[in-house]
């Protein structure tokens, strides 16, 4: 998800370098119409169990706190994960940093087929709240990364609302 090599050389760049950067390219072209808040979170699905990647390691909550709620049931209208840690972020590469300390988190352990797997999915959430500055009107939008490392596919679903 995140790529190889050279970070900063858009060949080497994953699917979150090249995201992170165009959502923010977006964004302040909109800067002027709408206040925008952007924050994520990162989970890790990882032998059936849902786990925060971002929790504090002193945070002593079991791993399976997490309740998902679905979009009916929640005021956003989006799908949300009660006891997710979330966290705002104003730049391409606030939103990279997250995603750097989410990945550090996952768990892993070699297969027979790749000493790398981690065999986990990495759940990665960013949910958009644009306000219109004249009208105050309120749009969402969640994109959601999923990075399932164990088949080395990457899916990805655009969720608006």
């Amino acid at each position: 998800m995140l790529g190889s090599g050279d970070a900063n050389n858009e060949e080497h760049q994953g699917l979150a370098p090249r995201v992170a950067h165009e959502l923010f390219r977006k964004i302040t072209e909109k800067e002027s119409t709408h206040h925008i808040e952007v924050s994520t979170s990162m989970m890790e699905l990882y032998t059936d169990k849902l786990r925060d990647l971002l929790k504090d390691e002193d945070d002593e909550s079991p791993l399976g706190d997490l309740k998902i709620r679905l979009a009916e049931h929640t005021s956003s209208g989006l799908v949300e994960v009660d006891g997710a840690k979330v966290e705002r972020v104003s730049n391409a590469t606030e939103l990279l940093d997250v995603f750097g300390r989410a990945s550090l988190a996952r768990a892993s352990s070699s297969t027979k087929m790749n000493a790398d797997s981690s065999r986990s999915h990495m759940i990665a959430t960013i949910v958009l709240s644009l306000r219109n500055r004249r009208t105050g009107k309120i749009v969402r939008g969640k994109l959601t990364l999923v990075d399932r490392k164990w088949k080395d596919v990457l899916a990805v679903s655009l969720l608006l609302s």
